[in-house]
């Protein structure tokens, strides 16, 4: 496993800090705290390693690439796996989708999201 760079750092120290009891402190500039309180989350459960540092965005970015299974109505089966397959050899996708940021949040959210609008479309 390769060390954490300078953003990974600061998101899992801050993570950190939530999971020793010690609080957070919004700031504008690190986005919202959904990453740092599901990352002290995987703390609790796993301990506080590199490894469950990055298990919430690699978690979020299995999901995402499982999402386009959801509109195999209205792509069509074939289009669907062939999403599934373009995102899981994405070489942008695979690294954003191991890295400790709000990307791989933010990207599966706005998937479903997008699937919601749809299927709410529809109906």
């Amino acid at each position: 496993m390769r060390a954490l760079p300078h953003d990974e750092t600061l998101h899992a120290s801050f993570s950190w800090q939530i999971y020793r009891g010690q609080g957070y402190q919004h700031d504008p500039l690190l986005h919202g705290p959904f990453l740092y309180y599901i990352t002290a989350f995987h703390f609790l459960l796993f301990g506080d390693t590199d490894w469950t540092a990055r298990l919430s965005a690699t978690l979020f970015g299995i999901a995402a690439t499982l999402l386009p299974l959801l509109l195999r109505r209205e792509i069509g089966r074939g289009a669907a796996l062939l999403a599934c397959a373009y995102l899981l050899i994405s070489p942008v996708f695979l690294y954003v989708g191991r890295f400790l940021r709000h990307d791989i949040y933010a990207v599966t959210f706005e998937l479903i999201s997008v699937i919601a609008l749809g299927r709410y479309a529809a109906t």
